[in-house]
């Protein structure tokens, strides 16, 4: 807004003023213990009267959990006189607290240890009510905030409600980690500092909370520094306040600068985990600055593995990030923009999760409404801030913007929608004085209504859109994907002609790759009129390395409420050298047999990336909350090819030739010149061996074994007297082969109504290695009748050292992956009988050791 725009409007300072805050703050007291209720009933009903999967330690909220068990433990010490300081030196608590941090872990520990009972994942629900009662707190200061900005009680609580009962923040009160506690740390800190008065407690309220803030967000630490900084220039004894603030800090962040200091030899005053490392993956163009795994090259370089090191021992993150923009600006700085969206185009949920019937979709508009009347409040106070006439209401509001400016430090290292949670009820406070804004300028004339809200409103519109289309925007003339539906009958066929390829005639081993959904198994495929009867698979069984995968993948699918199938991914099927033409054109066709099938394509069929079978990106997959696609674009070993798409539609004769590109690809396996070596196993002669083996899986525990049908039997008193209940088999020795193929089949029926067992199926190798099957279901559900089930997988030999020594199944009454949270008072009574195992030895193209090519 111009300089001189506000001597043409008429000037009556908005409410806010220190007179009117004190007459209307009896007011606001009265109904904050009303709103605190409020957010707090809603908080725990959402978590405890429907049903949702239980996410509460996922990820890094386990790691926590392991920490504050030993925190809770050393405080229970304490607590009756007998601190164990030994604790406090052992290297395996030193490793977890330095890579956790003192304050996370502390909070549900300080509760647990006056509780004398040290937690375990069973006891979710106590650290989700600590969280949600976090979580009313910092709704009532973002109450307080609004009603200092604005002076009026309604748009306080609609400031309060707007965070309150924002649906990521309500999920953000169920997963253990540090964006509720650090919420609640920025509104004190920044309420705190606007209260800096004579009185020595005022000045070291705010330096305690900037403590804790800066342990638990290192971003936010310029942010805070410039914080003080900004109040501190205001204050009338300027150096008095420097100093209590900077001490306050100070000594909140020493104890834990000491005890690193002497337990490692570094000192540190916040958590260590990995700078280097996310530096590495901010500036990781290949992998457009997603973490994978397994982790790309580049980031492997400056990997830290928390279970091996003390502290991150290496350089600062600087000269990382300072290496990737130097060398590459344009693209860093479009990855800059790109992670814009990641932040704040969409509200953060991972899982896809429905808030008070809200759909994902719902939840979006929703947080669409906030981001723009928030950022209506910030400009409208950046362009004329005089119309906050009292000191403290301007510094508020000043502090406000700072830290929601302070958020795009996650643009430089990672950003997903997580990280801007904290930001959130900045720009709930800061709605309350848009609305203000926008509610008064309407009393005055129209052109002064338009001078005063049309700059700030146009600029919120701006941003906004920016911040949402910034990702599309930095990928123009990139390729982009295309989905083709298949109805019944419907084909799709892609010419490859291979006359540029310059292929060997002996290729160690070919695939065919499609990108295509799970209904691509029911399909008929073709190459060159030969019909394919294999399955399409993962193209993770077809990689000892890759396979592993799966275990990430399978995590995900349990909180996703999905199977592993419904993920996107490389289907692949082996294909036969012979019935490839390696020096001309081949054409493969795909058919939709029964149910209808998508096929992807590119829209440059030049373009020579593709999406890399390699890695596994949850980040990028959970970012998006319509996509279940977590591969990111590889340019690494892709062949020249000529090749042309089309779609035969059964209803009419003629095929529509696409300008598009099917995603219909060869893996083509090349014979790698220094071979991996095969972990070694033991010397059986096995010639003569059989190639195959079926099984009865027979109880271990006589709790389950139940006689009355001559098979097994769990429900939770069982589980909770036996902790793990188990089925197993040993297994003869099989001839050598590449890949197991593993069978379990059964029936199953639950005693009273319907329900849910878990079937994890394990395997034991030669070399003494544990797998559970990358396919096994989260659960097989199951009637008051007899149901047969059937699970079956295919795994790389090399994984478990050549040679299968046993086969086990491990019984649940419920979810098997939610299983550790405790069972639910609904878990099933079931019953299991004709429980078998059957396994072939096969052999197939396994591309552990090979160099391959993508065409």
């Amino acid at each position: 807004m111009p300089a001189n725009l506000s001597s043409k409007i008429p000037e009556t300072p908005l409410p806010g003023a220190a007179e009117k805050a004190t007459a209307r703050g009896s007011g606001i007291l009265r109904w904050l213990p009303f709103l605190f209720a409020l957010v707090l009933a809603a908080t725990l009903s959402h978590h405890f009267l429907g049903y949702h999967v239980r996410e509460t330690f996922v990820f890094d909220g386990n790691h926590y959990l392991l920490t504050c068990q030993k925190v809770t433990e050393f405080l229970i010490s304490a607590l009756r006189g007998h601190p164990d300081a030994a604790m406090l030196f052992n290297q395996d608590f030193i490793r977890i607290i330095v890579w956790d941090g003192p304050v996370i872990p502390s909070i549900p520990a300080l509760v647990f240890s006056v509780i004398g009972h040290v937690p375990s994942a069973s006891d979710w629900k106590v650290v989700m009510v600590i969280y949600a009662v976090i979580h009313a707190l910092s709704a009532c200061m973002t109450a307080v905030a609004g009603f200092r900005l604005t002076g009026r009680q309604s748009l306080a609580a609609v400031a309060g409600l707007l965070f309150g009962l924002y649906p990521p923040a309500i999920i953000a009160t169920g997963r253990y980690c540090s964006e509720v506690p650090a919420t609640f740390f920025i509104l004190a800190f920044v309420l705190s500092l606007c209260n800096t008065r004579e009185k020595l407690l005022a000045r070291l309220l705010p330096g305690i909370a900037g403590g804790l803030l800066a342990m638990s967000k290192p971003v936010l630490i310029p942010t805070i520094i410039a914080a003080v900084v900004l109040t501190g220039l205001g204050a009338q004894r300027k150096i008095t306040f420097f100093l209590t603030v900077s001490l306050a800090i100070l000594l909140t962040i020493f104890p834990w600068a000491a005890y690193t200091r002497l337990a490692t030899g570094k000192a540190s005053i916040t958590a260590e985990r990995g700078p280097t490392y996310n530096a590495a993956v901010a500036c990781d163009l290949d992998s457009d600055g997603w973490c994978t795994m397994p982790e790309s090259p580049i980031v492997q370089l400056h990997s830290t593995d928390c279970s091996t090191r003390l502290v991150d021992k290496e350089a600062s993150p600087l000269p990382v990030l300072l290496s990737g923009w130097l060398t590459h600006p344009r693209e860093c700085l479009a990855l800059s923009q790109r992670k814009l969206t990641r932040l704040f185009g969409s509200p953060w949920n991972d899982f896809r999760e429905t808030v008070f019937g809200l759909p994902v979709s719902a939840q979006q508009i929703m947080h669409l409404i906030l981001l723009s009347l928030g950022l209506c409040g910030a400009f409208s106070h950046l362009l004329d801030r005089k119309r906050l006439s009292d000191e403290r209401t301007r510094l508020l509001a000043d502090l406000l913007v700072l830290f929601l400016i302070g958020h795009l430090g996650f643009a430089v290292f990672q950003a997903m929608g997580r990280y801007a949670i904290t930001a959130m009820p900045c720009l709930a406070a800061l709605s309350s004085l848009g609305l203000l804004r926008l509610l008064s300028s309407k009393q005055t004339a129209p052109s002064n209504y338009a001078r005063a809200v049309l700059p700030a409103a146009s600029l919120a519109l701006l941003t906004a859109g920016g911040i949402c289309f910034a990702d599309p925007v930095t990928r123009l003339g990139e390729s982009q994907e295309l989905a083709h539906i298949l109805a019944q009958g419907d084909s799709a066929e892609k010419s490859l002609d291979l006359c540029r390829s310059h292929l060997s005639a002996n290729p160690e081993a070919i695939l065919l790759l499609i990108d295509a959904d799970r209904h691509l198994n029911g399909a008929r495929i073709t190459v060159n009129g030969h019909i394919l009867t294999q399955e399409p698979r993962s193209f993770n069984h077809f990689n000892a390395a890759q396979y592993l995968l799966f275990n990430t993948m399978r995590e995900h699918s349990h909180y996703m409420r999905i199977g592993v199938d419904d993920f996107r991914q490389w289907r692949a099927v082996p294909v036969p050298a012979a019935w490839l033409n390696l020096s001309g054109s081949n054409l493969i066709t795909v058919t939709a047999t029964a149910s209808p099938l998508t096929l992807f394509s590119d829209t440059r069929p030049s373009n020579r990336t593709m999406l890399s079978p390699a890695y596994f990106a949850s980040d990028k997959m959970v970012s998006a909350l319509n996509s279940l696609d977590p591969r990111i674009p590889s340019t690494t070993l892709t062949g020249s090819v000529s090749e042309s798409s089309t779609l035969v539609p059964s209803h009419q004769a003629t095929p529509i030739r696409l300008p598009d590109s099917l995603r219909i690809k060869l893996a083509v396996a090349l014979k790698n010149p220094e071979p991996v070596r095969r972990p070694s196993a033991p010397q059986i002669a096995r010639s003569g061996m059989a190639s195959e083996f079926a099984a009865q899986l027979s109880a271990q525990d006589k709790l389950i074994a139940d006689g009355s049908c001559h098979g097994l039997r769990i429900n939770r008193y069982i589980l909770k007297t036996a902790r793990s209940t188990i089925a197993s088999c040993a297994a003869p020795p099989l001839k050598d082969s590449s890949h197991f193929s593993i069978t379990v089949k059964g029936k199953l029926r639950i005693l009273k109504g319907d329900g849910a067992v878990g079937l994890p199926i394990t395997i034991y190798g030669a070399n003494g290695e544990a797998l559970v099957l990358g396919r096994s279901p989260n659960f097989i559900r199951g009637t008051g009748g007899w149901t047969s089930f059937s699970i079956s997988d295919l795994v790389p030999s090399r994984i478990i050292g050549g040679a299968l020594t046993k086969v086990t199944v491990t019984l649940f009454p419920c979810p098997w992956q939610g299983a550790w949270y405790g069972c639910s008072k609904d878990a099933s009574d079931a019953q299991l009988t004709d429980l078998t195992v059957h396994v072939v030895a096969t052999d197939l193209p396994e591309l552990s050791d090979k160099r391959v090519v993508y065409y």
